[in-house]
Protein backbone atom coordinates (compact mmCIF):
# COMPACT_ATOMS: atom_id res chain seq x y z
CA UNK A 1 0.00 0.00 0.00
CA UNK A 2 0.77 3.27 -0.14
CA UNK A 3 2.68 5.76 2.21
CA UNK A 4 1.15 9.14 2.38
CA UNK A 5 3.73 12.10 2.51
CA UNK A 6 6.71 12.40 0.80
CA UNK A 7 8.57 13.13 3.71
CA UNK A 8 8.94 9.91 5.43
CA UNK A 9 12.11 9.32 7.59
CA UNK A 10 11.71 6.06 9.21
CA UNK A 11 9.33 3.46 9.30
CA UNK A 12 9.43 0.52 11.94
CA UNK A 13 7.54 -2.11 13.62
CA UNK A 14 6.26 -2.38 17.04
CA UNK A 15 5.71 -5.62 18.63
CA UNK A 16 2.88 -5.87 21.32
CA UNK A 17 2.66 -7.93 24.57
CA UNK A 18 -0.61 -9.10 22.94
CA UNK A 19 1.59 -10.51 19.79
CA UNK A 20 -0.24 -7.46 17.83
CA UNK A 21 1.56 -5.14 15.98
CA UNK A 22 2.22 -1.43 15.16
CA UNK A 23 3.53 -0.10 12.09
CA UNK A 24 4.43 3.60 12.41
CA UNK A 25 5.82 5.79 9.82
CA UNK A 26 7.97 8.73 11.47
CA UNK A 27 7.80 11.93 9.27
CA UNK A 28 9.13 15.48 9.47
CA UNK A 29 5.91 16.98 11.27
CA UNK A 30 4.01 13.67 11.52
CA UNK A 31 3.90 10.02 13.22
CA UNK A 32 1.33 7.66 11.13
CA UNK A 33 -0.04 4.42 11.90
CA UNK A 34 -0.92 1.82 9.44
CA UNK A 35 -3.04 -0.88 9.55
CA UNK A 36 -2.00 -3.94 7.74
CA UNK A 37 -5.01 -3.34 4.80
CA UNK A 38 -3.00 -0.14 4.69
CA UNK A 39 -5.23 2.38 6.87
CA UNK A 40 -3.73 5.53 8.30
CA UNK A 41 -4.52 7.24 11.34
CA UNK A 42 -2.18 10.34 12.50
CA UNK A 43 -0.77 9.34 16.06
CA UNK A 44 1.11 13.39 16.05
CA UNK A 45 1.43 15.92 14.22
CA UNK A 46 3.20 19.53 14.57
CA UNK A 47 6.52 18.04 15.03
CA UNK A 48 9.82 19.72 13.47
CA UNK A 49 12.01 17.23 12.47
CA UNK A 50 12.71 18.30 8.58
CA UNK A 51 16.96 18.64 9.80
CA UNK A 52 16.75 15.86 12.37
CA UNK A 53 15.75 11.76 12.30
CA UNK A 54 13.58 9.68 14.38
CA UNK A 55 14.79 7.26 16.96
CA UNK A 56 12.60 4.91 19.02
CA UNK A 57 12.28 2.12 21.36
CA UNK A 58 9.53 -0.22 22.98
CA UNK A 59 8.53 -0.50 26.80
CA UNK A 60 6.23 -3.19 26.92
CA UNK A 61 3.45 -1.50 25.39
CA UNK A 62 4.76 1.93 25.36
CA UNK A 63 6.84 3.65 22.36
CA UNK A 64 9.13 6.30 23.35
CA UNK A 65 10.28 8.29 20.19
CA UNK A 66 12.73 11.32 20.10
CA UNK A 67 14.11 13.76 17.38
CA UNK A 68 16.28 16.38 19.60
CA UNK A 69 13.95 19.05 18.77
CA UNK A 70 10.49 18.41 19.62
CA UNK A 71 9.69 16.75 23.47
CA UNK A 72 10.27 13.11 23.43
CA UNK A 73 6.95 10.92 22.66
CA UNK A 74 4.91 8.27 24.42
CA UNK A 75 2.16 6.61 23.37
CA UNK A 76 0.55 3.69 24.38
CA UNK A 77 -1.47 2.39 21.97
CA UNK A 78 -3.07 5.73 20.35
CA UNK A 79 -1.72 9.17 19.88
CA UNK A 80 1.60 10.32 20.90
CA UNK A 81 2.06 12.86 23.68
CA UNK A 82 5.57 14.66 25.41
CA UNK A 83 6.50 11.74 27.53
CA UNK A 84 6.97 14.33 30.28
CA UNK A 85 8.68 13.55 34.00
CA UNK A 86 11.09 15.96 33.72
CA UNK A 87 12.50 13.67 30.52
CA UNK A 88 15.01 15.57 28.22
CA UNK A 89 14.70 15.93 24.43
CA UNK A 90 17.10 13.56 23.02
CA UNK A 91 18.75 12.28 19.91
CA UNK A 92 18.36 8.82 20.72
CA UNK A 93 16.97 5.69 22.47
CA UNK A 94 16.90 2.56 24.13
CA UNK A 95 15.09 0.68 26.50
CA UNK A 96 16.81 -2.30 28.63
CA UNK A 97 17.08 -3.95 32.11
CA UNK A 98 14.18 -2.07 33.62
CA UNK A 99 15.25 0.85 31.95
CA UNK A 100 14.66 3.90 29.36
CA UNK A 101 17.93 5.42 28.18
CA UNK A 102 18.59 8.36 26.05
CA UNK A 103 21.61 10.22 24.24
CA UNK A 104 22.53 13.34 22.93
CA UNK A 105 20.10 15.25 25.41
CA UNK A 106 18.77 18.80 25.74
CA UNK A 107 16.70 19.54 28.89
CA UNK A 108 16.33 23.13 27.90
CA UNK A 109 18.52 23.88 30.80
CA UNK A 110 22.01 23.35 32.15
CA UNK A 111 22.29 19.81 30.56
CA UNK A 112 23.02 20.30 26.75
CA UNK A 113 25.63 17.88 25.96
CA UNK A 114 25.94 15.50 23.03
CA UNK A 115 28.12 13.03 24.63
CA UNK A 116 25.51 12.47 27.62
CA UNK A 117 23.15 9.56 28.37
CA UNK A 118 20.64 9.93 30.28
CA UNK A 119 18.17 6.83 32.12
CA UNK A 120 14.86 6.91 33.90
CA UNK A 121 14.45 5.79 37.10
CA UNK A 122 14.21 1.76 37.35
CA UNK A 123 10.80 0.42 36.10
CA UNK A 124 9.59 4.22 35.67
CA UNK A 125 10.49 5.97 32.29
CA UNK A 126 8.36 8.88 33.35
CA UNK A 127 10.70 9.60 35.79
CA UNK A 128 14.04 11.58 34.60
CA UNK A 129 15.26 13.62 37.45
CA UNK A 130 17.87 12.27 38.88
CA UNK A 131 17.99 10.91 42.18
CA UNK A 132 19.05 7.70 44.25
CA UNK A 133 15.78 6.72 45.38
CA UNK A 134 14.58 5.98 41.61
CA UNK A 135 18.01 5.45 40.47
CA UNK A 136 17.12 7.96 37.56
CA UNK A 137 20.57 9.67 36.53
CA UNK A 138 23.04 11.12 33.96
CA UNK A 139 26.54 10.96 33.15
CA UNK A 140 28.98 12.41 30.43
CA UNK A 141 30.97 9.89 28.13
CA UNK A 142 34.28 11.87 28.09
CA UNK A 143 37.05 9.44 27.69
CA UNK A 144 37.26 10.06 23.76
CA UNK A 145 35.61 13.29 22.57
CA UNK A 146 32.78 13.58 19.73
CA UNK A 147 29.20 13.33 20.19
CA UNK A 148 27.55 10.15 20.59
CA UNK A 149 26.42 8.64 17.26
CA UNK A 150 23.93 5.68 18.25
CA UNK A 151 22.63 3.97 21.59
CA UNK A 152 21.60 0.72 21.69
CA UNK A 153 20.38 -2.00 23.99
CA UNK A 154 22.53 -5.25 23.75
CA UNK A 155 22.62 -8.52 25.82
CA UNK A 156 21.89 -7.15 29.22
CA UNK A 157 23.69 -4.00 28.43
CA UNK A 158 23.27 -0.84 27.03
CA UNK A 159 26.13 0.25 24.28
CA UNK A 160 26.91 3.89 23.17
CA UNK A 161 28.61 4.63 19.98
CA UNK A 162 30.89 7.86 19.13
CA UNK A 163 32.91 8.22 16.01
CA UNK A 164 36.09 6.99 17.39
CA UNK A 165 34.92 4.57 20.15
CA UNK A 166 32.33 2.26 22.07
CA UNK A 167 31.04 2.64 25.38
CA UNK A 168 29.45 -0.61 26.77
CA UNK A 169 27.04 0.48 29.88
CA UNK A 170 26.31 -1.69 32.76
CA UNK A 171 23.73 -1.95 35.53
CA UNK A 172 25.61 -2.00 39.00
CA UNK A 173 23.02 -0.22 41.01
CA UNK A 174 23.45 2.81 43.54
CA UNK A 175 25.10 5.14 44.07
CA UNK A 176 26.19 5.41 40.38
CA UNK A 177 24.08 2.94 39.20
CA UNK A 178 25.40 2.16 35.50
CA UNK A 179 29.39 1.55 34.99
CA UNK A 180 30.44 2.72 31.78
CA UNK A 181 33.53 1.39 30.03
CA UNK A 182 35.45 3.15 26.85
CA UNK A 183 36.17 -0.56 25.19
CA UNK A 184 37.41 0.57 21.33
CA UNK A 185 38.93 2.83 19.86
CA UNK A 186 36.89 2.21 16.48
CA UNK A 187 33.45 3.72 16.91
CA UNK A 188 30.22 4.36 14.28
CA UNK A 189 30.02 7.04 11.92
CA UNK A 190 27.13 6.12 10.53
CA UNK A 191 24.40 5.80 13.14
CA UNK A 192 21.56 3.86 10.96
CA UNK A 193 24.17 1.06 10.38
CA UNK A 194 24.01 -0.31 13.47
CA UNK A 195 21.98 -3.68 13.50
CA UNK A 196 22.40 -6.95 15.64
CA UNK A 197 22.56 -10.74 14.46
CA UNK A 198 23.19 -13.63 16.24
CA UNK A 199 24.55 -12.27 19.53
CA UNK A 200 26.61 -9.63 17.74
CA UNK A 201 26.06 -6.26 16.41
CA UNK A 202 27.27 -5.13 13.24
CA UNK A 203 28.06 -1.27 12.10
CA UNK A 204 29.93 0.40 9.65
CA UNK A 205 33.09 3.26 10.16
CA UNK A 206 34.92 5.67 7.82
CA UNK A 207 37.69 2.42 7.87
CA UNK A 208 35.29 -0.01 7.41
CA UNK A 209 32.39 -2.82 8.39
CA UNK A 210 32.63 -4.02 12.03
CA UNK A 211 31.52 -6.47 14.23
CA UNK A 212 31.50 -6.27 18.18
CA UNK A 213 30.47 -9.28 20.29
CA UNK A 214 29.95 -7.40 23.68
CA UNK A 215 33.99 -7.44 24.37
CA UNK A 216 35.94 -7.66 20.93
CA UNK A 217 35.71 -5.85 17.83
CA UNK A 218 36.30 -7.54 14.26
CA UNK A 219 37.32 -6.22 11.41
CA UNK A 220 34.99 -7.75 9.01
CA UNK A 221 35.46 -5.86 5.72
CA UNK A 222 39.38 -6.84 5.68
CA UNK A 223 39.10 -10.14 3.60
CA UNK A 224 36.83 -7.99 1.14
CA UNK A 225 38.94 -5.29 1.18
CA UNK A 226 42.18 -7.26 0.12
CA UNK A 227 40.66 -9.04 -2.49
CA UNK A 228 40.06 -6.11 -4.15
CA UNK A 229 43.04 -4.93 -3.54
Amino acid sequence: FSITGGDALHAEIFRQISGSSRFLVFRTQNIDEYTSAGVRTNRGTGYNASTADWHAATWGDQIIACNYLDATQSSTGAGFSGLGGGSPKARYVAANINFVMLADVDDGGSNVYSDMVWWSGVRNPNTWTPSQATQAGAVRLLDVPGPIRRLVAFGDKFVAFKDNGIFVGQYIGPPYVFSWKLVSAIGCTYPRSVVELDGRLYFVNYFGIYSFDGQQITDIGRDIRGSVG
